[in-house]
């Protein structure tokens, strides 16, 4: 399934509901952007849409500690699953467990997501972060990798929301392989 991304601008910080990571963007429903939708920026994965109105979308990030993320390690291509921990700094980092306890991860592996059925709430390849540290111990079933997230949650301003081709919108849509000032016809 081909993506297309809605753009959009976050315009608010905050706990959302039960969660204590969350952003609020100015594309909703309008635009095309409902629950369950991968948010991405230039630099990688943010968080999914978890909730939108007509006019705004509330976005759970990456970090938040409910944030479950399928991912794989480049390299390898091992399988795990990515967990925020709840913090919102520049040294903020996600624990990622691998399936497979007697592989060893790499410090500087590339973690991207794995992606869901039908690209919802997640589409496939999209980058994550770098392995910075990797724990074991005789009473883990799997080992804990330490991710680094290429993302600088502090300075989130531009994101894009990335809904399937096709999808009806009251604003304009970068489409793969085109450029924004290509879309608005410049």
């Amino acid at each position: 399934m081909r993506h297309t991304l809605v753009p959009a601008h976050v315009i608010g910080h905050g706990p959302a509901q039960a969660f204590s990571q969350t952003v609020t963007i100015d594309a909703g429903t309008s635009s095309g952007v409902h629950a369950d939708l991968t948010v991405l920026n230039n630099e990688g994965l943010v968080g999914r849409v978890i909730a939108a109105t007509r006019t705004t979308a509330t976005v759970l990030l990456l970090l938040d500690r409910d944030s479950v993320v399928g991912g794989r390690l480049g390299s390898s291509m091992e399988v795990g699953f990515l967990q925020g921990r709840g913090e919102l700094s520049g040294d903020a980092t996600l624990d990622l467990k691998l399936l497979d306890s007697a592989f060893v991860a790499n410090e500087g592996d590339t973690a991207v997501t794995f992606g869901s059925e039908d690209g919802a709430p997640y589409i496939a390849g999209v980058p994550i972060g770098k392995v910075t540290a990797v724990y074991s111990s005789p009473r883990e079933t799997s080992r804990r990798v330490e991710i680094r997230p290429f993302v600088d949650f502090t300075a989130l301003d531009l994101v894009g929301v990335a809904v399937p081709s096709g999808t009806r919108s009251d604003r304009g849509l970068v489409k793969p392989g085109a450029s924004a000032a290509k879309e608005e016809g410049r």
